[in-house]
């Protein structure tokens, strides 16, 4: 049963919805709940990665939000996108999820 406040495509979860995360609940480590996954996901986004996992650089962060960004239309668009951008970072070029700043990006070129 959808949880009021869902969004519309949440509002059709009926008890096969149930069964479904029963049988890939039992799939999980003991320790993670879809049940207990699904209903903060619906409530909000997750918290930043930055918060979960200090030390992250910051054009990595800025490629995870972007994936799971709650709004499509910020999301990349396809995974080869997503794919070229992490690519992109392991080889320290700029990444398109970033926006980078004046002096960052005269930092770079200057160190180039």
């Amino acid at each position: 049963m959808a949880r009021p406040g869902a969004g519309a495509a949440l509002t059709r979860i009926d008890s096969r919805d149930d069964c479904a995360l029963s049988r890939a609940s039992d799939r999980l480590p003991s320790a993670v709940s879809l049940y207990g996954i699904v209903p903060k996901l619906v409530d909000g986004p997750p918290p930043p990665l930055a918060t979960v996992q200090p030390g992250v650089h910051a054009d990595l962060l800025a490629i995870v939000a972007k994936a799971m960004s709650r709004s499509p239309d910020d999301r990349y668009p396809n995974g080869k996108e997503l794919a070229e951008d992490l690519k992109r970072f392991q080889t320290g070029q700029l990444v398109g999820a970033h926006e980078y700043s004046r002096s960052t990006l005269v930092g770079r070129w200057l160190r180039r």
